[in-house]
């Protein structure tokens, strides 16, 4: 049997996925104060526990100006 080898990154962040920021980082946190002081220097909490960075999506330069303004984006905000 062959077993499929991913990176722990990959791995974390699926479970982050799945259970959603708030529990995960609670669970980050209790794991992390099971650790020893000299285990806890090999693991990036700040890392880990960081907002998954999400893609806004592309605003067109003739699409209205997400202000508010009634302007194009090109001629208010896109300059």
């Amino acid at each position: 049997m062959k077993v499929k080898k991913i990176p722990a990154y990959t791995w974390i962040e699926a479970i982050r996925n799945e259970i959603g920021l708030a529990i995960f980082r609670d669970l980050v946190k209790r794991f992390f104060d099971m650790l020893g002081d000299e285990e806890k220097k090999y693991v990036p909490l700040q890392e880990i526990c960081k907002e998954p960075v999400t893609s806004q999506p592309k605003i067109g330069r003739n699409d209205p100006c997400p202000c508010g303004s009634g302007k194009k984006y090109k001629n208010c905000h896109g300059k």
